[in-house]
């Protein structure tokens, strides 16, 4: 098994390999692959290419891999129904996909989907998303940033 490889993820091709191995270090990458238990969750790289063809990677692990793991909000204001679609009575919902920071702070929200589409459901989901605080998330006494975190928002009028 090489320095890219993990139980949880297939080898990657050689550019994006050496990425990695550059942004963890040889040694580092090496024993996390070996060290790594299919059981516990896997500390790992998330790595997009951009723009310039340089890999951007973050460490962290993905809120997929916790078995039964729920983010234990600190503070989680509720949203403000954009005026214009309250008086239109319309309703909707927005799913917004983000990170948790090891401090516990949001990074990088974005909306995945939402209905209605490309509305100011989006905006306010996206603003009160970023307000959101957690506790850290703890793997073997470390924080740890967690990644692939979502929320699904609802926008609904009460007629009471």
């Amino acid at each position: 098994m090489d320095g890219c490889a993990t139980p949880s993820s297939p080898a990657w091709g050689g550019a994006i390999c050496a990425a990695v191995l550059a942004a963890l270090g040889a040694e580092r990458a090496l024993a996390q692959a070996a060290s790594a238990s299919v059981e516990a969750p896997l500390v790992h790289l998330h790595c997009s290419m951009g723009d310039d063809g340089a890999a951007n990677c973050k460490e962290g692990i993905s809120a997929s891999n916790i078995d039964g793991w729920r983010p234990q909000a600190q503070f989680a204001p509720l949203p403000q129904y954009p005026p214009n679609l309250l008086n239109e009575d319309t309703e909707g919902w927005v799913l917004v996909r983000f990170t948790i920071s090891k401090e516990g702070t949001v990074l990088d929200p974005v909306v995945i989907r939402s209905q209605p589409p490309d509305t100011p459901f989006d905006g306010a989901a996206l603003r009160t998303v970023g307000r959101y605080r957690f506790e850290p998330t703890m793997v073997d006494g470390q924080a740890v940033a967690v990644h692939d975190v979502a929320v699904r928002m609802a926008f609904s009028i009460d007629d009471n």
